[in-house]
């Protein structure tokens, strides 16, 4: 799923779960959970380290700066914008992995590949597109 779907889960969450820590615990299994659901990402391909990174960075070199402006706009607080990083805390815990080829992240490379469910673009537009609404909406009215 894109960094910027994740962003938004997990500001959604932090806006209507006024306790910290829950909010947080919540951000993070909200990843998987919306891992689960049919979408499209780049997976590496394992063929050039440069090639992957420039495609697994350009969406979030995208989504990371509008979510900032966003933010920013908005006035959000440290609890919202909080809860939005740990959202994400799972793909940069695979993007360790990645570059580390660490053993110990290992595991979670496991689980968090197992949870993904990627389809084509076209047929995961739908899916992607309703999230966003959805969080769209719960930011909107809490």
């Amino acid at each position: 799923m894109f960094v910027g779907v994740h962003l938004l889960t997990g500001a959604a969450i932090g806006a209507t779960v006024h306790h910290p820590a829950a909010a947080v615990g919540l951000a993070v299994l909200s990843h998987y959970a919306v891992d689960h659901l049919p979408h499209w990402n780049y997976l590496p391909k394992y063929k050039s380290i440069w090639e992957d990174t420039y495609k697994m960075a350009s969406e979030p070199l995208i989504s990371i700066p509008l979510f900032g402006a966003l933010a920013w706009y908005l006035h959000w607080d440290a609890p919202i914008l909080i809860a939005a990083i740990a959202a994400t805390l799972p793909d940069f815990i695979e993007a360790a992995q990645y570059y580390l080829r660490s053993k110990l992240l290992k595991w979670h490379s496991r689980w968090h590949h197992w949870g993904h469910w990627h389809a084509r673009f076209l047929p995961a537009l739908p899916v992607t597109l309703s999230l966003l609404a959805l969080n769209a909406a719960l930011l909107w009215f809490s």
